[in-house]
């Protein structure tokens, strides 16, 4: 047996489970001399099965999903599984960007041209999860999606207050066109919502889509917007 095996083993496994060895003693729950035992097989691993110690053998192999405590010094021990995850992982990637694609296609076009391939795409993400990433150009990529993300957010957070503005503004079509479409609408209807928000609660008045609505209406439409309707 080798304890170098052991050693390695005994680290990826716990790391499969996201622990170092102060979660992995946690879990198994050592304290005072176990604990020092536990580090000593950390640190330098284990040469062959102690009886006296080979009920928390057993236990640690449990608490590491292990059938059997001889697959600690087997040099395949979880490697199937730690392939299952890999695959996994990149099969949510994969989905993740082609998710992004959908709401961002110039933006992640852009980004894919940055990587040689589509596989070294996904690979320097996966790579990035597990702190292996080669430079800091996927962090920086990960930063622009979550910025893009939360942008898009934040335009769900004023679909209602849109809806409540097409069903009460007759003039909306008419603004719209006027400040130069959508984007620009949704960018200053966040503001003045914000401003709103503000004033109603100076006042302790509740503020609903419907009344921000009528209070838009009457600050951008005060007398020409029956006319424009009229003519329209």
């Amino acid at each position: 047996m080798d304890r170098e095996v052991f050693r390695d083993n005994l680290r990826r496994l716990a790391a499969a489970q996201g622990l170092d060895f102060d979660g992995l003693a946690i879990k198994i729950g050592l304290i005072d001399a176990d604990k020092k035992w536990l580090r000593r097989l950390w640190n330098d691993g284990l040469q062959a099965i102690n009886k006296r110690r080979s009920n928390q053998l057993e236990n640690l192999a449990a608490h590491l999903r292990l059938p059997s405590i001889d697959q600690l010094w087997q040099t395949n021990t979880g490697k199937r599984e730690e392939i299952e995850k890999l695959a996994t992982r990149a099969f949510d990637v994969i989905r993740q960007i082609d998710k992004l694609r959908s709401f961002f296609p110039d933006e992640m076009r852009t980004i894919a041209s940055e990587f040689r391939s589509e596989r070294a795409f996904v690979a320097e993400w996966i790579c990035d999860d597990y702190g292996l990433a080669q430079s800091s150009q996927i962090k920086e990529v990960r930063e622009r999606i979550r910025v893009l993300t939360a942008e898009r957010e934040d335009d769900s957070d004023v679909s209602e207050i849109i809806e409540a503005l097409q069903a009460n503004v007759k003039e909306w079509d008419y603004w719209l066109w006027s400040i130069g479409g959508e984007k620009m609408a949704k960018h200053l209807i966040k503001e003045q919502w914000r401003d709103a928000v503000l004033q109603a609660e100076k006042t302790d008045m509740p503020l609903t889509p419907d009344l921000f609505a009528k209070v838009f209406r009457q600050r951008h439409f005060p007398d020409m917007g029956e006319k424009f309707v009229a003519e329209s």
